[in-house]
């Protein structure tokens, strides 16, 4: 579904004929639009073939950036082509938050420079990834500064790389440290 969705959204860009597409829409929120109406018309074509064999496939957009004279937005797409956009909230995340949500709750807020929400991000992931079999690797990390016209980080990640194996050590080690200088219950 993400592929079918993205590989539309391409050609129409490609063509640039009459219309809209994701090169000249006005607004974030009709680039959202434009996402959610090709992936609820790819839904609709494709499930009945699907539901024939069992098989369940939905798709979950993350859509982020800034358009000129714009504030940057993070809107999330859900299957049914709906959209809501984080508003009051630093991060959006999705699927499993049991884990991961607590460690950005404490460390991410508006303030955070970049290079420390990526910090807190990861961190996050990595929670996720030791408690929940179901989360893995790669982990596809973007990042694009305010008032940017291009992604400052793209990157890749996976459980070899080394900045993700020197975090989570720093971090395993930390926790465990700061720890054992708490002082024991006085019951």
């Amino acid at each position: 579904m993400t592929q079918e969705v993205l590989r539309r959204l391409e050609q129409s860009m490609a063509a640039r004929e009459g219309g809209e597409h994701l090169l000249n829409t006005p607004s974030l929120l009709g680039a959202a639009r434009l996402v959610g109406e090709t992936l609820r018309e790819i839904y609709q074509r494709e499930e009945p073939l699907l539901q024939r064999d069992y098989i369940s496939a939905d798709a979950t957009f993350l859509l982020g950036g800034q358009i000129q004279g714009e504030a940057p937005r993070l809107i999330t797409i859900y299957p049914q082509g709906n959209f809501v956009e984080a508003t009051g909230a630093s991060y959006f995340q999705l699927g499993e938050t049991r884990y991961g949500r607590p460690i950005l709750g404490r460390v991410v807020r508006p303030a955070t420079t970049l290079a420390d929400a990526q910090k807190g991000i990861l961190l996050s992931f990595s929670s996720v990834i030791l408690h929940n079999l179901s989360v893995g690797f790669p982990i596809d990390l973007a990042a694009c500064p305010r008032d940017a016209r291009r992604l400052s980080v793209r990157r890749k990640i996976d459980e070899n790389d080394p900045y993700w194996q020197e975090l989570c050590r720093r971090w395993d080690n930390g926790l465990t440290h700061l720890f054992s200088l708490l002082p024991p219950p006085q019951w």
